[in-house]
């Protein structure tokens, strides 16, 4: 009998697998590449993106926030996908080889969005998020789950301690990634922004490939899968826990938006924090900051502490969760209501016209040329005193055609304007106003993350007790497709409608209103959770020394009380 070339099985030992560490740091070298280029789409769609010719083609905010979270949901939709391909065909190992490979190829094509390809960067941007989706969101639910694999019975007592590394892996990349790729973005360009996170893929699809040898290679079930992951266990787990990810779905409907919305809103606020600048999207890395600090935080204070009035159970937890949320809209809502822009007026008869504003700002005073204007225009405020940059929203309207701003990004101070005119001039008047602090977004991912360690981290945890071992993998691929694919889908939907009254000239949901609309949305999801959840009757499912064994669970770890 020919010697096999990897290992099938873990090996009998009471040590860290020998894989351990080339997993790890793929993740965390994987995550900085995903979340470095995530943080700086916003920013790129509406303020750097070029034609074909090089002209701007800049998008609107409800479609570019359109745009983010069709990805996100394409990024959560393939797992389940990656885990069929995995579990079926191909093994774990094989298809994150494979699809890593796809992945660096999407970040290649976003890094070469400058070079002149005569094709324009909103083609290529769409071909190279495509690739990113189907790499990114194929490998997602195999990780994990190879990590496992690595594990025996007798270093079984280690897997917590490695789940803990890998999740501050992922952290610790993300945190990284979100404070590095905006600051390369204003100091070298969207290009070397989007090629820093390409660069980092390689090197995670490296280090994955270099630990080949000493994984276990779990081969895939091949023609059993389906019979296993459609038996009536499998069946009754399903039917228990999609009601949970559609709930869930809500809470990532709102999450996910610090990526889109919440970074356009920091644009016009005031930045400066404790003597430091912060650009609108590096305040993304709060949240992995915050998760860092939460965790122990959580494990060893919060939950002990409610433990002393009542059990503390997986529901129960959700459930808070779902409540715990809501003001991490109300905070960005309040926000979007005191933001005031600046107004410019043109004359009624105005056609073709260009014109010069003059403000005092920071004891110099600046001209402002804007010239001709058209549907394409741009009209920017520049506040020097506070560094920060807001776009002017509808300034006027003629025969139906609306005026707005395409969000034109304006860092640096620039001391002198040219200034042109064709016929005629109009006088601006520029109020003096205050913006809001960004600490005020600061404490509302305080809200959010708490609220992501009570929801996202307990339905991983649940999902998994809750599933057949023979199916756990294909489990944390439902949980992704109905509920972190499902919510950006519902957020990406809604902004394609307003995209369209906008455009139709009859916008609805504007400035503080959109954000009501998501808190009434989850308010209404959390209230109607309370009473499923305690209907919810579970089994679960745990490994034992003899594989197939099960247990029933106690009713008060399904159950929450109202």
């Amino acid at each position: 009998m020919p010697e096999q070339k990897y290992l099938t099985t873990p090996p009998e030992q009471d040590t860290m697998p020998a894989g351990v560490p080339y997993i790890v740091g793929n993740e965390a070298a994987e995550r900085f590449s995903f979340y470095g280029m995530k943080a700086i789409l916003a920013v790129f769609m509406t303020g750097h993106l070029l034609n074909a010719a090089g002209e701007p083609d800049l998008m609107s905010t409800e479609l570019a926030t359109k745009w983010i979270h069709n990805f996100v949901a394409a990024v959560y939709f393939i797992p389940i996908l990656g885990a069929i391909l995995a579990d079926w065909l191909f093994g774990k190992y094989g298809t994150i080889l494979a699809l890593s490979i796809v992945y660096c190829l999407g970040h290649g094509v976003l890094a070469l969005m400058d070079v002149h390809t005569g094709l324009d960067q909103r083609t290529l941007l769409m071909w190279g998020l495509v690739l990113i989706a189907i790499g990114s969101g194929g490998i997602k639910p195999c990780v994990t789950a190879h990590v496992g694999d690595q594990f025996g019975k007798k270093n079984s007592h280690l897997f917590p301690v490695v789940m803990a590394w890998f999740y501050f892996s992922i952290n610790f990349g993300s945190m990284f990634s979100t404070l590095l790729t905006p600051w390369l973005r204003k100091e070298y360009g969207p290009s070397v922004a989007f090629g820093v996170p390409g660069v980092l893929m390689v090197l995670a699809t490296i280090v994955f490939w270099m630990g080949r040898n000493v994984f276990v290679h779990v081969p895939p079930a091949r023609q059993n899968f389906f019979r296993e992951t459609f038996s009536s266990d499998g069946l009754r787990a399903m039917r228990n826990l999609i009601p949970l990810f559609l709930f869930a779905a809500m809470f990532w409907a709102l999450f996910d938006q610090t990526a889109s919305r919440w970074v356009l809103q920091a644009k016009a606020m005031n930045r400066s924090l404790f003597g430091f600048y912060l650009s609108a999207d590096q305040l993304q890395a709060v949240n992995p900051l915050m998760v860092l600090a939460f965790i122990p935080l959580f494990s060893y204070f919060l939950y002990p502490f409610l433990g002393r009035f009542f059990r503390v159970t997986p529901l129960r937890k959700i459930g808070i969760g779902m409540f715990v949320v809501l003001p991490s809209f109300l905070i960005p809502g309040w926000l979007e209501s005191q933001l005031v822009y600046d107004q410019a007026f043109l004359p009624e008869n105005a056609q073709n016209e260009s014109y010069t504003e003059e403000s005092q700002l920071s004891d110099q005073s600046i001209r402002m040329a804007i010239q001709e204007w058209d549907r394409s225009s741009t009209i920017t405020r520049i506040d020097v005193d506070r560094r920060r940059e807001s776009p002017l929203y509808t300034v006027f309207s003629v025969d139906s055609e609306r005026f707005r701003s395409v969000n034109g990004t304006l860092n640096d101070l620039a001391r002198h304007f040219q200034e042109k005119k064709i016929s005629g001039a109009v006088r601006v008047n520029v109020e003096e106003v205050e913006a809001p602090s960004i600490g005020w977004q600061i404490l509302a991912y305080a809200f959010l993350t708490a609220a992501e360690l009570l929801i996202s981290i307990t339905c991983y945890e649940f999902s998994y007790t809750q599933a057949p071992n023979n199916m756990k993998s294909y489990v944390m691929g439902l949980y992704l497709l109905f509920g972190v694919a499902l919510g950006n889908k519902f957020t990406a939907l809604v902004n394609d409608f307003l995209d369209s009254r906008r455009e139709a000239g009859h916008p609805v949901l504007e400035g503080p209103d959109y954000y009501w609309f998501f808190t009434a949305c989850m308010a209404v999801t959390a209230i109607l959770y309370v009473f499923w959840s305690r209907t919810y009757r579970g089994k679960t499912y745990v490994q034992s020394e003899k594989y197939d064994e099960t247990y029933e669970a106690e009713a008060a770890d399904a159950e929450i009380n109202a």
